[in-house]
């Protein structure tokens, strides 16, 4: 019987050396790295051999015919065929070169489309039977999608096109880049989301044309490894390794035989998901965008978890702040990026503010449909003995818990079908909670209470840490942990009020970020950086239609725990 064979394009390292690891695991067939260049491509083959593992390497430059054929040639003459093509290599110019556009433009699709479509070409007539074919794209092509105009976004999800028009069309990018006249003609004034919308595109033409195939059950899908750490992404920001990124090439590569369902389609953390198609309400005219807004968020956590809904959230992403200058601020170094958020002011202490943003929302996007209620208030260890313990009872309850109370009465009503609600809470709340007594922390945990009893509990505590009798009283020595058990609670009592509301598959949690380095935690004894304490949040605001059993709970690292 003969052996099943893998490539992997641009496997040397990153995303690429890890899907050959995992291949070299799980496969029972030989893995082929390959590399454009061959120093670094043996030097990675003999790295994963130290491991015990037996990687093959050969050549490849995904932009050289020769190269390309040189391979192809080598497969068919040794092994006669392969089983599992995928296209990793990839390139993408960092945020901040100074290359003209329109060379980034030509650089960018030259080698994430033109390369990959050419290795396509090349290889999809020599896969057999049974055989898997991955193209890493990204959600930057989703992002990059919504940014071109109508006409052209109609075109790239039109699943009958053909790939001479799609061809011509990226040419057609590239040409009008150099000429500084793109957005003019409805493209996306990103070269590497450009040039992921036609891996995307590519791959929906592929699998159609492998429906017509006299092979047997060969799929061609895409996916989006995820915000990753690597040369290209940066190694603190991106909150995945590059492990964690290769976990969804595997499984389409490895899907068994005779898969039913998974054939030309776009996936993310093993999930199929749409290529950014318009949602119709009633009006089948009209698209509506989807909105996601992250209180408090110019810098820390909240920051990091705008960038990744930016990345990762096909729709709109606000980023607010109380102080407009500073917002603004943040907004442009996302930009600077190539990220968009939007801005909007946001005091969660003031009705005046929220209501206006309300009207904002209500006006421009007809509701919302991800709230992240981050914006909180904490004083560093170091100074909190030099203020009043009343002063800290009232103001960190006040913006922590009835901050985000009010936001949520306000914005709740306007969140759509499918919204998700995440309320960021600590541990902290679940230590002090222990510190209460016997009769509080029943009713905290009291999945029945009333919005009314709670609000009169967390009124009590600020009273009675007036007087300096909040501890006699059953409550716990630590503001800020107190505001947090408010929060935990309050997503209680908001859970089970949206299972009694007609709209449909609105999820409403809390979550723990871990303690992570940000102005109010301080630098240098924290463990986490601000970007890993947003994983978990984006993972709850990202949980898709009609998951099960993700309601009403309190989450630490994608794992719900015990309040």
């Amino acid at each position: 019987m003969m052996s099943r064979v893998a490539v992997v394009t641009g496997s040397n390292k990153g995303i690429g050396f890890e899907i050959v690891r995992g291949l070299c695991k799980q496969l029972d067939g030989i893995v082929y790295l390959t590399a454009r260049n061959e120093k670094l491509g043996q030097e990675a083959v003999q790295k994963l051999k130290s491991e015990g593992l037996n990687p093959s390497f050969h050549q490849l430059d995904i932009t050289n015919e020769q190269s390309i054929q040189a391979l192809k040639q080598h497969l068919q003459d040794k092994h006669g065929g392969l089983d599992v093509l995928v296209n990793n290599a990839g390139f993408a110019y960092k945020a901040a070169s100074t290359a003209p556009f329109g060379t980034q433009a030509e650089d960018t699709v030259g080698i994430n489309f033109f390369g990959t479509l050419a290795v396509s070409k090349a290889l999809l007539p020599i896969i057999r039977p049974h055989g898997r074919v991955v193209n890493v794209s990204s959600r930057s092509s989703q992002m990059s999608l919504k940014k071109c105009s109508a006409e052209r976004q109609a075109r790239f999800r039109d699943r009958s096109i053909q790939e001479e028009e799609l061809v011509k069309t990226l040419n057609k990018f590239i040409e009008m880049a150099k000429a500084g006249k793109h957005e003019e003609n409805g493209f996306a004034d990103w070269a590497y989301g450009m040039s992921k919308i036609g891996v995307t595109v590519l791959t929906f033409i592929q699998a159609r044309e492998m429906e017509k195939d006299s092979r047997e059950d060969i799929l061609v899908n895409c996916m989006c490894p995820g915000w990753c750490k690597s040369d290209m992404a940066g190694w603190e920001r991106p909150p995945r390794s590059a492990a964690e990124g290769a976990d969804t090439a595997l499984f389409l590569a490895l899907l068994p035989p005779n898969t039913k369902d998974s054939q030309g389609l776009f996936f993310y953390d093993r999930k199929p998901m749409a290529f950014s198609a318009p949602t119709m309400d009633g009006d089948q005219t009209a698209s509506r965008d989807r909105v996601a807004l992250v209180t408090g968020s110019n810098k820390g956590i909240g920051f990091e978890i705008v960038r990744r809904l930016c990345q990762e959230f096909d729709g709109i992403v606000y980023l607010t702040d109380i102080d407009e200058q500073l917002g603004q601020e943040a907004v442009q170094k996302l930009k600077s990026e190539g990220l968009n958020p939007s801005f909007h002011q946001l005091d969660i202490t003031n009705e005046q503010s929220i209501q206006a943003l309300k009207q904002h929302l209500q006006d421009k996007h007809g509701g919302l449909d991800v709230l992240v209620n981050n914006a909180a208030f904490g004083l560093k260890p170091e100074i909190r003995d030099n203020f009043p313990y009343a002063f800290q009872a009232e103001k960190s309850v006040g913006v922590n818990f009835f901050g985000t109370m009010a936001v949520s009465k306000a914005l709740l009503p306007i969140i759509r079908p499918h919204g998700r609600v995440v309320n960021m809470s600590s541990q902290s709340s679940n230590k002090a909670i222990r510190n209460c007594s016997a009769e509080l922390q029943a009713r905290f945990r009291d999945r029945t209470m009333k919005e009314e009893e709670l609000v009169m509990l967390m009124k009590m505590y600020i009273e009675m840490a007036r007087v300096g009798k909040h501890k006699e009283h059953g409550y716990p020595n630590s503001a800020y942990a107190m505001s947090k058990i408010g929060v935990t609670s309050l997503t209680y009592v908001q859970a089970r009020e949206m299972e009694e509301d007609p709209r449909e598959d609105i999820l409403v949690n809390c979550c723990c970020p871990g303690w992570c380095k940000t102005d109010s935690a301080g630098w240098e004894k924290p463990p986490r950086t601000a970007a890993e304490g947003a994983d978990t949040p984006v993972f709850l605001a990202l949980l898709p239609p009609n998951t099960k059993d993700s309601h009403g709970l309190m989450y630490h690292d994608r794992k719900p725990i015990p309040f």
